[in-house]
C-alpha cells in the first residue's frame, strides 16, 4: 500500500466518524508526511528488506562447519555459501539425514582418503560414495576375515612374493591375518 492510500483511508476513516475538520485534516496529512519522511530516510527505495530466517543455523549446517574445521561466529560469507550449498544437496540426496550421519561419512572419508582436504564441498561430492549401500560393499572388500572373490591363491603369490603355494593353506582361514590384507588387494 502507498502513502497516498494510506492517507486516503485514514481521511476516509475520519470523515466517516464525522471528526474530519480542518484542524484535523492538517494532524492527518502533516502524521502521514512525516511517516513517508522517515521511511524514505530509513528506506529510499521506498520498501524494506524482508528479514529473512536464517536457514542454515541448524545441526546440519554445525556439522558441516564442524567437519571443516570452520569457527561458525567468524565464517565469511563464501564460506557460508559452499557449506549452505552442500548441505541443501546432501539434504535432497539423504532426506532424513541427520549430524550424526554427516560426522560418520566425514570419518569414513577420512579414513579413506587421510591426505584429502576435507571440505563440506569434499563431503558433499564423495557422499553417495560414502552411503551405507556402498560402505558396506566396501567394508566387505576390506575385510580379512571375508574371503575374497576369485583365485585369491594366485593373488597369494604375487602379494607375498612367493613362487610356490604353503601347503598349508588349505583355505582362507588358515592364512595368516598379516598377509591378508595384500592377497585381497591383489584380487581387486
Amino acid at each position: 500500500m502507498t502513502h497516498a492510500e494510506k492517507l486516503f483511508d485514514q481521511l476516509a476513516a475520519e470523515r466517516a466518524k464525522g471528526t474530519l475538520n480542518k484542524e484535523r485534516w492538517l494532524v492527518v496529512v502533516t502524521e502521514a508526511f512525516k511517516e513517508a519522511i522517515e521511511q524514505a530516510t530509513r528506506d529510499p527505495l521506498g520498501y524494506e528488506k524482508p528479514r529473512h530466517k536464517k536457514p542454515y543455523l541448524d545441526s546440519l549446517f554445525d556439522a558441516l562447519a564442524a567437519v571443516q574445521g570452520v569457527n561458525v561466529s567468524q565464517i565469511t560469507r563464501m564460506a557460508r555459501g559452499c557449506i549452505i550449498e552442500a548441505r541443501k544437496q546432501i539434504m535432497e540426496a539423504s532426506p532424513g539425514v541427520t549430524a550424526e550421519d554427516i560426522a560418520a561419512r566425514a570419518a569414513l572419508y577420512r579414513r579413506r582418503h587421510p591426505t584429502w582436504p576435507l571440505t563440506a564441498t569434499a563431503l558433499c561430492k564423495n557422499w553417495a560414495s560414502l552411503g551405507p549401500a556402498h560402505n558396506a560393499t566396501q567394508l566387505a572388500k576390506e575385510d580379512i576375515y571375508q574371503e575374497p572373490q576369485g583365485d585369491w591363491r594366485t593373488a597369494a603369490l604375487k602379494a607375498i612374493g612367493i613362487a610356490e603355494f604353503p601347503k598349508d593353506w588349505l583355505t582362507w582361514a588358515d592364512v595368516p591375518a598379516n598377509y591378508r590384507a595384500a592377497i585381497k588387494k591383489e584380487t581387486q
